[in-house]
């Protein structure tokens, strides 16, 4: 045999040795302690492909051979089929008592990278204390199974099926939102696999995937992780996220999931502020030598539509000085009068007025109203 011919196997074991890795359909993971530092350790991790569940396992005995002193610490191992998507991500977490904060590798399993993605957000939202730091993906894989290419011929189960995306659908404000503790939002969906609406507003059958669920993400602007809460498909969708603070820029998003297990690319990203509205015209009452009585409208339940309620940290505070002292505040309980007490005789008042709604949250002030004490 000649050296060309030895090394014309040579190259050729290679490329389908590589080949062989490349199109293997499943995947191995190993996560393991980069130092020997017990629980104060930094983690690390491999990525193999594997044939099948009976390769993983040996593949996984392997593993555990390998790293048997970290075994006691957080080694973990994953198998991931042919018909799931993975994310690997790492982040540092705070180890109570220990006065270190590892770098963490983890992973997500789903049915497309933006539905891992998703469980990652629903995790971190669910349990901030475990994160010192925002999650960082490292690594992507999805198996041939859950390729998402519309229109493309794909084989898994010895069969030929074409995966059709999930749409992504627009959403949009309901009218009167957003109000002091909530927003309304409104979009229509796919409810009996039809994707064109008619003039009458009706949908048109369609062979496209079926919207099964939206998911509504939110988050105050400038925070990282979002909040998300699941809407089944019902035709015509609306929803209202409750509970948000007054006075608050918001960002929010739809993410739609199919009937085929597809998961949409996430809308494009809709701001906006909630209600913050400032008390009514002020009016003084009751004058003394030494207090008054302030009247102001509070805000009714209706203009807080479509919440149907007044927002629930909605505090009156009037202020009061003279021409020679600092506004001085009174917290006007709700129902009952504000009454401002320990004024001095023939002096003349300023007052003003705001709603406070939460920690540092304020409405703007109300024009000022002037009044002058009796004589004493």
């Amino acid at each position: 045999m000649t050296k060309k011919t030895i090394l014309l196997i040579t190259l050729t074991l290679s490329y389908i040795n590589i080949f062989a890795q490349e199109t293997k359909p499943c995947l191995f993971i190993g996560i393991y302690d980069k130092e020997k530092k017990g629980i104060c350790s930094d983690k690390t991790w491999i990525h193999e492909g594997v044939i099948d569940l009976a390769e993983y396992k040996q593949r996984e005995l392997q593993f555990r051979e390998e790293h048997k002193n970290d075994e006691s610490f957080s080694t973990s191992r994953k198998f991931v089929s042919a018909k799931q998507c993975v994310i690997v991500y790492e982040y540092q977490r705070k180890v109570s008592g220990w006065n270190c904060s590892p770098t963490i590798v983890s992973y997500q399993t789903g049915t497309s990278i933006e539905n891992c993605k998703q469980q990652l957000n629903e995790r971190v939202t669910k349990f901030p204390k475990d994160y010192t730091t925002q999650p960082t993906i490292i690594y992507t894989w999805c198996g041939k199974g859950v390729e998402d290419t519309p229109g493309e011929e794909q084989s898994g189960g010895g069969t030929t099926a074409t995966i059709r995306s999930c749409p992504t659908y627009g959403f949009k404000f309901s009218n009167n939102s957003p109000s002091y503790n909530c927003v309304a939002l409104e979009w229509w969906s796919l409810s009996t696999k039809t994707n064109v609406v008619d003039a009458s507003g009706n949908f048109k059958q369609s062979t496209d995937p079926q919207a099964k669920s939206f998911t509504i993400e939110f988050r105050k602007q400038g925070e990282i992780y979002w909040t998300t809460e699941k809407r089944e498909n019902s035709g015509k969708n609306t929803h209202t996220i409750s509970g948000l603070d007054a006075c608050t820029k918001y960002e929010v998003r739809l993410i739609t999931t199919c009937d085929n297990g597809q998961v949409s690319a996430p809308t494009n990203i809709i701001r906006f502020t909630t209600a913050c509205t400032k008390p009514g015209n002020l009016t003084v009452e009751n004058i003394t030598n030494n207090s008054a009585k302030v009247n102001s409208q509070r805000l009714t339940a209706s203009i807080t539509f479509p919440c149907a309620g007044s927002a629930s940290t909605q505090i009156r505070i009037i202020e009061f000085k003279t021409s020679t002292t600092a506004w001085q505040e009174v917290v006007c309980n709700s129902g009952s009068p504000c009454i401002l007490n320990a004024l001095v005789p023939n002096t003349i008042y300023r007052v003003r007025a705001r709603y406070k709604y939460g920690n540092n949250l304020y409405s703007n002030y109300t024009n000022e109203v002037s009044f002058t004490t009796a004589i004493n």
